[in-house]
């Protein structure tokens, strides 16, 4: 069977991988290079490098509706495209080039957490499970046909990473039981039923710290968004980043931000709306991250102490 494959990240590389193995992937459809933070040097995305690895032709389109990247696919002449976290929405122009439709592989139980982001969105909102499924791809975002999908347990001490680390093999299932039905004739899945919920894209504000919020709630915030790094600022103006903490119990909560405890071996432990918060791990501005006692010995403070 003849594939096209659209997506941007790491997380979508295994995917494209496999697909390498169980079929012919006549093309690799990825997102514009993109200029990296330092130097503005144009960046390939990981599915772009490891494309061009392979000898795979890369197509990077930036009009989804443009006649010659539409005629450009009609001549690669796919049966199917399999999409794993392309990060645009496909025009109905494209998905009509599919003879076998177009199927996407995303990180959610659908209805549940429709959208961009939602591997973060999970731990932020404090679910216990979440999962994979394969659907095939509709006009409307993320309401196709379900043709395959795989629980997945979310630990009390997920972050992003490991639970990504979770998904992709979960992931990687659903890929398999979709290529199967597809070899098969099996173009048409189950409705997806029960209320929907939206993950939406992470904004960088989102990655801010209220320590008016509980300890549970900013520890969420801290897992589910290490990528990208919650972060705060001192009552010098200088901002940091909370990698590690563990939220404790605490029955004063009248100065959330407020250093309450500076414990050698465990860290800062700061008060929040509710409850406290032990920090474990920063990362300074511009610098790497360090163990927070590590970070004391350059920035010393004491009880009363406030982040903002």
């Amino acid at each position: 069977m003849k594939t096209l494959f659209l997506g941007t990240p790491e997380t979508a590389v295994p995917y494209l991988k496999f697909l390498l193995d169980k079929t012919r992937v006549v093309g690799a459809l990825t997102q514009p290079d993109r200029p990296a933070k330092r130097g503005q040097v144009l960046q390939k995305s990981p599915v772009k490098i490891f494309a061009e690895e392979h000898g795979i032709p890369v197509i990077q389109p930036i009009n989804l509706k443009d006649p010659d990247f539409i005629k450009q696919i009609q001549s690669l002449q796919p049966e199917a495209g399999i999409v794993v976290a392309y990060g645009r929405i496909l025009p109905k122009e494209v998905i009509a080039l599919f003879p076998k439709g177009v199927y996407n592989i995303h990180f959610s139980l659908l209805p549940e957490l429709r959208g961009a982001a939602p591997m973060q969105w999970a731990i932020l909102r404090g679910y216990d499970k979440t999962g994979v499924c394969s659907f095939k791809i509709a006009e409307t975002l993320d309401t196709g046909e379900i043709m395959s999908r795989r629980e997945v347990l979310i630990a009390p001490d997920d972050t992003a990473i490991t639970l990504e680390n979770k998904l992709v093999p979960a992931g990687l299932e659903t890929l398999e039981d979709t290529l199967k039905a597809i070899d098969e004739g099996k173009l048409v899945g189950q409705k997806q039923e029960g209320p929907s919920t939206y993950a939406p894209l992470i904004k960088k504000e989102d990655a801010k710290i209220s320590w008016n919020d509980s300890a549970q709630e900013i520890d969420r915030k801290i897992r589910g968004l290490l990528r990208i790094g919650a972060f705060c600022s001192t009552e010098n103006g200088e901002i940091i980043k909370i990698c590690k903490a563990s939220p404790l119990e605490s029955s004063n909560s009248k100065n959330p931000g407020t250093v309450t405890k500076i414990d050698g071996k465990n860290g800062i432990v700061i008060e929040c709306g509710k409850g406290a918060l032990q920090v474990i791990r920063i990362q300074p501005q511009g610098k790497k991250e360090m163990d927070a006692w590590a970070y004391l010995q350059g920035h010393p403070m004491k009880p009363g102490t406030r982040f903002l």
